[in-house]
């Protein structure tokens, strides 16, 4: 399945004004080929009120501080258990972007990757800074930012496992796909395989459980991008192995779409 990472604005003229600014502004990091683009909804606009906890682009400037969740999930977002120090590939560029608009980044809460769109609609944060996957239903009601990079989904399997190698053979009930509520392993089963059967993880839990469930035999697979794979195999080697084929699919930050763009 191939997707490509892009950034599909609906947005007003005012926000192409603030949008524009934050690209010249951020365009100085694209030697590391990692350019942000931000884009807020400015309520006032609209003539619609603007409580405390609205932050238009305006307020944002003005404070100096953009709200940013993160869903934990190495490498792209990880939290030290024990110093909380915060990094991963989008803590790094999340904050750098901020850094050349001249914005200091508040990580205000972690969010499970079903619950990150209502955050965004009730506008408790501003951007979800730890990188996601494109999806649909993820589209209507959220937009995305331009590629930070591609990455590749596979599909895990038990060591030893010779069945996938077609991996056509997991569209079947015989078998179970591990996935966790809003995650893209989700939505890659419901769309190519769904006859398989799902044991789903609620979005609070442990990333890990899924491949857990994979090597204790309640699944038979699991689709994993290969960063966190290769760190599960790393530190527990000999229990999951990949089949054929990849999936190159997209990571990046996500921003709420202006109400005037739907």
């Amino acid at each position: 399945m191939n997707v490509k990472k892009s950034l599909a604005i609906k947005e007003s003229e005012p926000m192409k004004r603030y949008l524009f600014t934050a690209l010249v502004s951020a365009a100085v990091s694209a030697a590391t080929g990692l350019v942000i683009y931000f884009a807020f909804f400015n309520s006032s606009s609209r003539g619609i009120g603007t409580p405390a906890t609205v932050h238009t682009y305006s307020q944002i400037r003005s404070s100096g501080t953009i709200r940013a969740a993160y869903a934990v999930g190495a490498p792209l977002f990880e939290i030290d258990p024990n110093t909380s120090q915060k990094s991963g590939i989008f803590y790094d560029i999340t904050n750098a972007a901020a850094k050349h608009l001249g914005l200091r980044v508040e990580w205000t809460e972690e969010v499970g990757y079903g619950q990150m769109i209502q955050g965004l609609s009730d506008r408790r944060y501003d951007i979800v800074g730890s990188g996601v996957w494109i999806n649909a239903d993820r589209g209507k009601s959220a937009d995305f930012t331009n590629a930070a990079y591609y990455d590749a989904v596979y599909v895990y399997a038990r060591n030893g496992d010779t069945r996938f190698k077609d991996i056509s053979n997991i569209n079947s009930p015989s078998f179970t796909i591990s996935t966790m509520d809003g995650e893209l392993g989700a939505a890659i089963a419901k769309a190519d395989f769904p006859r398989a059967r799902t044991l789903e993880l609620p979005q609070n839990a442990d990333f890990a459980q899924m491949i857990l469930n994979v090597v204790s035999g309640k699944a038979d697979v699991v689709f994993l991008a290969a960063a966190p794979a290769r760190a599960y195999q790393v530190a527990n080697p000999g229990k999951i192995m990949v089949t054929e084929p990849n999936r190159p699919v997209a990571g990046e930050l996500l921003f709420r779409v202006p109400e005037e763009a739907n």
